[in-house]
């Protein structure tokens, strides 16, 4: 183990939902068959890293991704709200084409930092809680790796806070299906790497 904590932010498998619409936090969700197959990869690329806990999000798409994670190490998944998907109020649930010409949602898309969401969660809200969260567990887990299952805008918002960078760079940080993303928890933390997926030589050195 290293002198501080790790942790691996790993995006929830393909849904039938993926880049076709606004999922938030509709219920009952589930991997498709191409997320199973993702799957696959992501425990492979995890099964000899020494997870000493895995959390996840309280949706069933996030649950489903974290559940084999846990069993391929002899745990069971802790489940966080903080890792829960964004609260997209009246968004939930529409289509990317149809939002496309929703001046709220381009404005969303412009200016994330200062952005709202019609009756759902501010994005700093999203950051706040994800690093608030990333913090508690650090500190309960100060040597150790632990694997955390959430969404791309969860992820995404922890990653451009400890980068140092504002919200409004989302759309430079690209968080696919079952990537993994790594930060390390120390006094100083630090970006490791972002977004990874297939055989990446960063996860293999855990």
């Amino acid at each position: 183990m290293g002198t501080a904590p790790i942790a691996l932010l790993v995006r929830h498998a393909h849904t039938h939902a993926s880049d076709l619409q606004l999922a938030g936090r509709t219920p009952s969700i589930h991997l498709s068959e191409r997320g199973t197959m993702e799957l696959l990869r992501v425990r492979d690329q995890l099964v000899t890293v020494p997870l000493e806990a895995v959390y996840s999000g309280p949706l069933a798409r996030a649950r489903e991704t974290a559940e084999p994670l846990a069993v391929d190490h002899g745990l069971s998944v802790d489940i966080e709200d903080d890792l829960n998907e964004v609260d997209f109020g009246d968004w939930t649930g529409a289509t990317f084409a149809a939002l496309a010409s929703d001046p709220r949602w381009q404005a969303f898309n412009a200016h994330r930092s200062a952005a709202s969401v019609p009756n759902g969660e501010r994005p700093a809200n999203v950051q706040r809680r994800a690093v608030m969260l990333l913090t508690r567990l650090a500190a309960r887990h100060p040597h150790g790796i632990i694997a955390l299952v959430s969404h791309a805008e969860v992820i995404r918002s922890a990653i451009l806070w400890f980068a140092g960078r504002s919200l409004d760079d989302f759309h430079q940080v690209s968080i696919d299906t079952a990537s993994v993303t790594a930060i390390l928890m120390s006094p100083t933390p630090r970006v490791l790497f972002v977004n990874a997926v297939d055989g990446c030589d960063a996860i293999a050195r855990f």
